[in-house]
């Protein structure tokens, strides 16, 4: 009989398993041909070559099925790979099909891996160009204003903008809406027939030809707001090509430089900034008859002569509440916090003489505004000031004006006031960094970053000399009709 042993570890076919070298995760076949069979016996993280085809791999990733690649030398003898697709997207013979393509290219010179990243540039130049064949004008111009405008911009200047640029590629319709509203004796001649709405119009059919036709009709009757729109539809353009949405250069730049822009025609008004302000008679003249009955309404007048006495922008003159207003050591000073103020940091002014008489008169019985509309708890718009010194002008045709009275001074508006205010502290000597202070500008270059003074002292002083200036150029007009009435 035979003894019977038991098996030792050697002879364990578990133990055996474990002393097995573990899988580097690649495998090669020996002399077997690579099949679907094998393929699903592949454990996660394994690669296998197929014999029988150079260069064609299969890996089994950790998650997913299996993905096959050719690894090749591309013609400067560097080592390539390119992937050639999943099994169960394409069978094993379309697969090996694939192989036999790239493995006939690259024995002809070309490097599979290159040409797929030029197919990529050129898949993805395709679509970027469809993108743009679909870029509308209306598109560009909303793109610049919610991108540009609408964060930088306060919000009426914003809405402005918007106003304007939105008229500006809908003025077809527009215009023809005034006709229908003119009455039968005042007819609008009729826009030329290439002047048409350009918001649906694809982005690079919007030549310049066209965009100057467009800008010659939209500025005949408004040349100022047609300078504006020109200069907004530029902008708009450079920042659609800078975002990468449109190629460039821009069709709406000027030509070469110095020479006349006449883009849009000769008529539009290339520089909205006015250089306009008063000089010594003509501010004695306007404060005086601001004083006399049937000019401008109270309201107004006080607004106008604050923007004059303190310097400040006409918007902050209007939107004055008793919540900024505090006395510190005998002085009224208006502390403007800075989201009222255009450059977004705080101001503050010493109110004196007759611009404090102004707002203590017209402070409300309990908290709001100094300039308050009738109804609604908010403060008048700055256009009121303009209309109102419009209405004055004699310039206006239309019937609601013509009982005004005429204001001795003309061709001017409220923001001269603030521009005449820093002309005269010129005059009168006063240091160019104190002026600069009291407008609330930013001084330029190294300065402005480093130069934080507030110079509270210096515009105590210097808005006391600048009343009292004021106040002497009216006397002076005075008199001069005192003497006008006796000769």
């Amino acid at each position: 009989m035979t003894e019977k042993t038991t098996p030792t570890g050697a002879d364990d076919p578990d133990v055996v398993a474990s002393l097995r070298p573990k899988s580097s995760g690649r495998a090669k076949l020996a002399g077997q041909s690579l099949t679907a069979a094998i393929i699903r016996g592949m454990q996660p993280g394994e690669q296998i070559a197929d014999p029988e085809h150079p260069g064609l791999r299969v890996r089994c990733p950790q998650n997913g099925r299996p993905v096959f690649f050719y690894r090749y030398k591309n013609p400067a003898g560097a080592l390539r790979q390119v992937e050639i697709g999943v099994l169960g997207d394409m069978t094993l013979t379309t697969i090996r099909n694939e192989w036999q393509k790239l493995k006939d290219a690259v024995r002809n010179g070309k490097d599979p891996r290159e040409d797929l990243k030029a197919e990529r540039r050129q898949a993805e130049a395709k679509i970027k160009a469809d993108k743009v064949r679909a870029l509308t004008v209306g598109d560009v111009i909303e793109k610049y204003l919610s991108e540009v405008i609408d964060p930088l911009r306060k919000s009426k200047g914003a809405a402005e903008c918007r106003r304007l640029l939105q008229q500006l590629i809908r003025f077809a319709s527009w215009a023809n809406g005034q006709r229908q509203k003119q009455s039968p004796g005042r007819r609008r001649a009729k826009l030329p027939k290439d002047v048409v709405d350009v918001a649906d119009l694809p982005a690079l059919e919007f030549t310049r030809d066209k965009a100057h036709d467009l800008l010659v009709e939209f500025g005949k009757t408004a040349p100022r707001s047609g300078g504006m729109a020109r200069q907004e539809l530029r902008a708009a353009w450079r920042h659609a090509i800078a975002s990468g949405k449109l190629p460039g250069p821009s069709p709406f730049e000027k030509m070469a430089v110095g020479s006349k822009d006449t883009f849009g025609g000769g008529a539009l008004v290339a520089n909205s900034k006015r250089e306009r302000h008063l000089a010594g008679d003509e501010v004695g003249a306007l404060l005086r008859w601001m004083a006399e009955p049937r000019s401008y309404s109270r309201t107004v007048g006080d607004a106008l002569e604050l923007v004059l006495r303190t310097g400040l922008r006409s918007g902050e003159v209007c939107g004055i509440h008793t919540r900024e207003l505090v006395r510190r050591e005998g002085v009224l000073w208006l502390d403007i916090p800075a989201e009222r103020m255009k450059g977004k940091r705080p101001h503050s002014t010493p109110l004196l003489g007759r611009a404090e008489r102004i707002v203590l008169d017209r402070m409300p019985e309990g908290v709001g505004y100094l300039f308050p509309i009738k109804t609604g708890g908010r403060p008048i718009a700055q256009k009121v000031l303009g209309v109102e010194v419009y209405s004055h002008s004699g310039r206006s045709t239309a019937t609601a004006y013509k009982s005004r009275r005429v204001c001795p001074v003309i061709d001017w508006a409220p923001h001269d006031l603030r521009r005449t205010a820093r002309t005269l502290l010129a005059d009168l000597g006063c240091p160019y960094e104190v002026a600069e202070a009291i407008l609330a500008h930013t001084l330029p270059g190294v300065a402005g970053v480093y130069n934080r003074a507030q110079y509270d002292s210096a515009k105590i002083e210097w808005l006391n000399k600048l009343g009292d200036h004021i106040d002497s150029l009216v006397a002076a007009q005075a008199n001069l009709s005192v003497v006008e009435v006796a000769a």
